[in-house]
């Protein structure tokens, strides 16, 4: 086991609290854990918060706003007597002026979430997922919200009682690097006749700039690349380069040539012959196509075909759309789901540049492979002061069935033993994994999972 893999493998075991009820909140789910703390914990309660698909999207202004507040709960001030802001620091005037945002729909919370707002007290913020979804109807109601750090910093200063300076401090220390290194992915360059030079180069250089937060390399995340007009060109797969530097520096070399739209090709391309292990592609590894374009395709039908036969072998698909031109519904058609958090529309190409930390943070959430960890009893009793973790087959089988569309058809239900499993990426962690984790315990599920068949079952 790897430096990483072990760090990560640690890092999880503390957070596997997880009983044999069904529902989330009869589980030992941390989001809803009051005082909960840590990076792990607010990456599962954003996931839910994104995921939910009930909310704008934040521009990683959550992310940051929870690092900046309390260092992600692990501030010894977090949880003072008498102030109940949680992780995000909401204070109580705030917190009652979330009852009432008008974009917010609160019924959708409640049947995605779980969470009756109108319930709610400020004391309920000492709970993480709580605080987050506080934080953000904050940002909803100042709204719009701000898409870099930049203006973030003064959006704190204005509306949060913050200071710009100490948001900016605070944010420069996050890591913005992935620790992914099992990743493999494609980068979709639209070259129509509609999209001028400039905007061309803007597209190939935002891509570029993309890979600054990846390592890339034959053991570490690979790269391809191709574009569409009327018809497909590949300019690298997955075996090309060997370097960050340079596989950037092939992104820049490609030239723009100029026909239609033909989106589905480039989708269709994708699937036959870039996630191939003929072109590099590794079948442990997770897949991600950043797709851009600037308006709507030839045939929009085939588009949705091409992206859902696409998504079938595992791919997550970002689709960016940027102008007037572009069809938002066509967007959502192609990005993976939930497709709220994987769609982004900007007004032209200059926008591009804000939006690099937000598109690199979720390239590097994308879908993991999954492996399961048999772990015995001793163990469980040392890191869980639970033994009795194991699910009746009744459960196992509940909890499965939420989950069964997300594993290939050839995927074997958990068998009936009652032996435990912890789902663990190793690598990185998805929306997807992280709602699982978070509504499981954290990181953990009661699935009785062979290997022959996690090994053949990536959650897509």
């Amino acid at each position: 086991m790897t430096s990483l893999h072990h760090l990560l493998y640690t890092a999880f075991f503390p957070l596997l609290l997880f009983s044999s009820s069904v529902s989330p909140q009869a589980t030992n789910d941390l989001t809803r854990v009051p005082e909960a703390e840590g990076a792990l914990v607010v990456s599962a309660s954003l996931a839910l918060i994104q995921g939910s698909c009930v909310f704008s999207h934040d521009f990683l202004f959550l992310r940051r706003l929870a690092y900046v507040a309390s260092s992600d709960g692990t501030s010894p001030n977090t949880y003072r007597p008498g102030y109940h802001g949680g992780i995000w620091q909401i204070s109580e005037e705030n917190f009652t002026q979330t009852h009432h945002v008008a974009t917010v729909d609160y019924d959708n919370m409640l049947k995605a979430l779980q969470v009756n707002w109108t319930q709610a007290e400020w004391s309920d913020l000492r709970k993480p997922l709580y605080s987050g979804i506080a934080a953000m109807l904050t940002l909803e109601r100042f709204g719009p919200i701000p898409r870099d750090a930049t203006e973030q910093a003064e959006f704190y200063e204005q509306h949060l009682g913050g200071q710009a300076k100490v948001f900016t401090d605070a944010v420069s220390k996050l890591s913005t690097e992935c620790e992914s290194r099992n990743l493999d992915m494609a980068f979709v360059l639209d070259s129509s006749a509609s999209l001028s030079i400039p905007d061309f180069i803007k597209s190939k250089t935002f891509s570029a700039n993309i890979m600054d937060g990846f390592k890339v390399g034959f053991n570490s995340v690979h790269v391809a690349a191709i574009s569409f007009s009327r018809q497909v060109k590949e300019h690298f797969n997955f075996q090309q380069y060997n370097s960050t530097s340079a596989a950037q520096q092939g992104i820049r070399n490609i030239a723009k040539y100029s026909a239609g739209t033909n989106t589905h090709l480039a989708l269709d391309y994708l699937r036959e012959h870039i996630f191939t292990s003929e072109s590099g592609s590794r079948q442990s590894a997770a897949k991600i196509a950043i797709v851009q374009t600037d308006g709507v395709s030839h045939d929009p039908r085939k588009t949705a075909a091409a992206a859902s036969a696409l998504r079938d072998i595992g791919v997550v698909v970002l689709s960016i759309g940027v102008g007037s031109g572009i069809d938002v519904k066509e967007l959502h058609a192609i990005a993976s789901p939930p497709s709220c958090s994987r769609v982004r529309v900007l007004k032209d190409f200059s926008e591009l540049t804000s939006m690099l930390p937000d598109i690199r943070h979720t390239a590097c959430d994308s879908q993991p492979q999954v492996t399961a960890v048999r772990q015995d009893r001793a163990f469980l009793r040392n890191h869980l002061q639970d033994s009795s973790m194991c699910a009746t087959e009744s459960a196992l089988k509940s909890r499965w069935k939420p989950w069964k569309s997300h594993f290939r058809s050839d995927c074997a239900p958990p068998a009936s033993r009652r032996t435990s499993a912890m789902l663990s990426t190793f690598e990185t962690y998805s929306p997807l994994y992280k709602t699982l984790a978070a509504t499981f315990g954290v990181g953990s599920a009661t699935w009785d999972l062979d290997q022959a068949t996690v090994e053949k079952c990536p959650i897509h």
